[in-house]
Order: structure tokens, then C-alpha cells, then sequence
């Protein structure tokens, strides 16, 4: 499917396929990182050129980020389940402020189409928010992308690339649950501590 999409649309579908997979709920169904990954495979073989992959592939990441962002900023999120999550994110993160590690959160399956939804939903100030997009965008395009190319210029199997592509992400999801663990324990030693 992959294969079929980015053959017979080239860059206009591997940035369309990238916008829909950044989209909340959609890239459950899009195989944005299969096509990423493959997109660096075609454009290291040869097949595409990697002036025309990169920034269609950056584009698309960053579209998807900004319909996630505006779907919370504009109110298109609006159950009371969901903005009591956002709710309750606000309350143990203080979103006004960056951290560094925010432009990773295209890693994580889980973050990646969330992440932007909750900043959006939480006011995140909008200058800050596309800084952020463009950065995370970049490094996430850039990861995939190389991983693909480095198999595709040593005419290895995209099957390689996409292994690699895996265990990165597994990686980073690795990490994130182990600050979500942390954030846990410290949040409970804090109410332990106030209960005595």
C-alpha cells in the first residue's frame, strides 16, 4: 500500500500520507512511518531525489502537527472527558514553558498525534508552538528519512530500514513511559508527603 501510494503520487503523496498520519485518530490507519522510512529508501536507491523527499516529507509532519494543534486551539475538542485530561496535563505541566525534549515528541507512536492536540487545547502560545512543530518536524523527517536512504544507498532491503525504524521508536517510547513513571513517583511521594 506504501509502495503503491508513494509510486504513483511521489512527494505530493508522501506529504499528504504524512499530513493524515500526524492527524489525531487518523494515523491509527496511515502508514506514515512506512512511507517515511520508504521515502528515504527510494531517494538513497535513487528512484526519487532527496531535495524533492525531505521537504515534502517535513511539510507533511508539519501540516499534520498544526491540524492536531488547531483541532485543540479552536475548540474542535471539546468532550468533557477530553478537557478534563487536558485539564489535569495543565495542572501537573506548566505548558507555558518549553522544555527540550518536547521536540522529540514525534517519536513515541502515542505522543505523536496527541501531543499537539493537548498544547492546542492548553493555549500554548502560538509562536512557541511553530517553533517547536518546525524543529520536531525536522528531526523527525530527518531520523526516518536517513535510516531509509543509508539502506537504500547500500542497496539493502527496505525490510532492514524498517526494523531500524522500529527499534527507534521503541527506543524513544522506552523513555518516555519511564518519565511518565517518574512523574508518577514523584507526584505520589509529593501527596505522601502532604498527608503526614
Amino acid at each position: 500500500m506504501a509502495e503503491d501510494l508513494v509510486g504513483s503520487y511521489g512527494y505530493f503523496g508522501i506529504c499528504v500520507v504524512l499530513a493524515l498520519e500526524g492527524t489525531l485518530g487518523v494515523g491509527l490507519f496511515v502508514p506514515g512511518l512506512t512511507v517515511l522510512c520508504l521515502a528515504g529508501y527510494l531517494a538513497g536507491s535513487g528512484t526519487l531525489d532527496i531535495a524533492g523527499v525531505a521537504p515534502a516529507a517535513w511539510l507533511g509532519i508539519a501540516i499534520g502537527d498544526n491540524l492536531g494543534y488547531a483541532l485543540g486551539r479552536f475548540g474542535m475538542v471539546r468532550s468533557p472527558r477530553a478537557l478534563r485530561a487536558v485539564d489535569a496535563v495543565h495542572a501537573r505541566l506548566d505548558l507555558r514553558r518549553p522544555r527540550w525534549w518536547w521536540a522529540f515528541f514525534h517519536f513515541p507512536v502515542i505522543t505523536r498525534a496527541a501531543f499537539p492536540v493537548v498544547l492546542g487545547a492548553s493555549r500554548f502560545p502560538v509562536r512557541k508552538w511553530i517553533v517547536l512543530s518546525a524543529l520536531g518536524s525536522s528531526l523527525f523527517a530527518s531520523a526516518f528519512l536517513a535510516i531509509g536512504y543509508a539502506a537504500g544507498r547500500a542497496a539493502g532491503n527496505l525490510d532492514s530500514a524498517q526494523a531500524q525504524s522500529t527499534r527507534l521508536q521503541q527506543a524513544f517510547l522506552v523513555v518516555l513511559v519511564a518519565v511518565v513513571l517518574a512523574g508518577l513517583y514523584r507526584l505520589w511521594r509529593h501527596r505522601r508527603s502532604k498527608s503526614k
